[in-house]
């Protein structure tokens, strides 16, 4: 990067000498420390964020911002876990609880068989206690015989883990078994906070953090990609923040397999932490800007269009995001559209990416530009 950007706030009085030597590194394309990830956070102006993250994510995207066309399949949102924060999953008999069975799926497959512009399949699900890998496998059999092009991501660290430890398979035999099947890439779900002083409060039941690294880490080594994330903005500080992405940047620096970094923000709807409120925009800018400079072996920083205000969009790509993702799926309450009803999704993300002065340009699977 240019050192000429530097002498904007060398000259400033009021930024610190400390915060200062960190701008120099930032924009040398030295990787900060934790350290320094948390003084950023603490202490850095929105604007300089912005202003820094954006010269990081240029430096390894342009002005490019990448969408894409994905069907979204989710299975079920029955599950075993009772996180506190969660505001999805369902118990079995639970009047709001569904479940997809292989034929269900067949007659939901024959309904959206005409469009095969899907580039990416995405099939999430709640770790259901009556899941088996054989009929994950005959999910994936199943949709990928639907698409043969597309790049399927399926599942997750938890579900997966859940399923392996239940029928006694080896976690590469598993994900031996789903590769044959026809899986490209496992979702990022069950990262939230790898604190365990955080995880004993709002995710204490699920698989540990070391679990969930060893479990990515093994999917790469396989062969399999993935995507990382991070549940922010309920009861974690910027310590644990930083502690979250620096155990996935090591783990990336070792793999190279997570294809994309996502920060999903807490909702605070129908949860058992709703009197906690949700974290204001500002924050959720701050925290984007300082995931792009931190996270410095990841390629892409994805917002989840889903999960923020349609309105919001274009702003927050001045803080280092590099995609805007959102499914087109059967309808359920997670990830139902929220751009717009009126246009179709394409057209109106890529008006929210021009009117940012970026350029659009829509992605397959491994996120590479079609």
């Amino acid at each position: 990067m240019n050192l000429n950007l530097f002498n904007i706030f060398k000259e400033d009085k009021v930024v610190a000498p400390p915060l200062k030597r960190i701008i120099e590194k930032i924009l040398l394309g030295q990787r900060i420390n934790e350290d320094e990830g948390i003084l950023l956070y603490q202490s850095a102006d929105i604007g300089m964020l912005s202003f820094l993250a954006d010269a990081a994510n240029q430096s390894k995207n342009g002005h490019n911002v990448l969408h894409g066309q994905s069907l979204h399949i989710d299975l079920s949102n029955v599950c075993v876990y009772s996180c506190p924060f969660c505001t999805y999953c369902q118990k079995l008999n639970d009047t709001s609880a569904f479940s997809l069975s292989t034929k269900n799926l067949k007659e939901l497959l024959q309904t959206r068989g005409g469009d095969r512009n899907y580039s990416e399949v995405v099939i999430s699900s709640a770790s259901h206690p009556d899941h088996t890998l054989n009929y994950y496998k005959e999910v994936v059999i199943l949709v990928r015989k639907a698409f043969p092009r597309a790049f399927i991501r399926a599942f997750s660290a938890t579900d997966l883990s859940y399923i392996f430890k239940k029928e006694k398979v080896s976690v590469y035999n598993g994900i031996s078994q789903l590769k044959t099947a026809g899986i490209n890439a496992v979702n990022s779900g069950g990262a939230e906070i790898f604190s365990n002083e955080i995880r004993e409060k709002i995710s204490p039941e699920k698989i540990t953090p070391e679990e969930w690294i060893d479990f990515h880490e093994s999917l790469h080594n396989s062969g399999i990609r993935s995507n990382a994330s991070m549940l922010y903005g309920h009861i974690e500080s910027y310590k644990h923040r930083v502690d979250h992405m620096s155990r996935l940047r090591t783990l990336q620096d070792r793999t190279h397999g997570f294809l994309s970094f996502t920060s999903f923000k807490y909702k605070k709807e129908n949860n058992r932490l709703s009197s906690l409120g949700e974290a204001p925009l500002v924050e959720d800018l701050r925290n984007f800007a300082v995931a792009r400079i931190f996270l410095d072996n990841f390629q892409h920083h994805v917002a989840f269009a889903p999960k923020l205000k349609a309105s919001n969009l274009s702003l927050i790509l001045s803080f280092g995001i590099s995609c805007i993702e959102g499914a087109v799926n059967q309808g359920n309450k997670v990830y139902t559209q929220t751009l717009s009803e009126s246009k179709p999704y394409s057209i109106m993300v890529g008006e929210i990416i021009l009117k940012s002065k970026k350029i659009p340009k829509e992605r397959d699977g491994l996120y590479n530009v079609l």
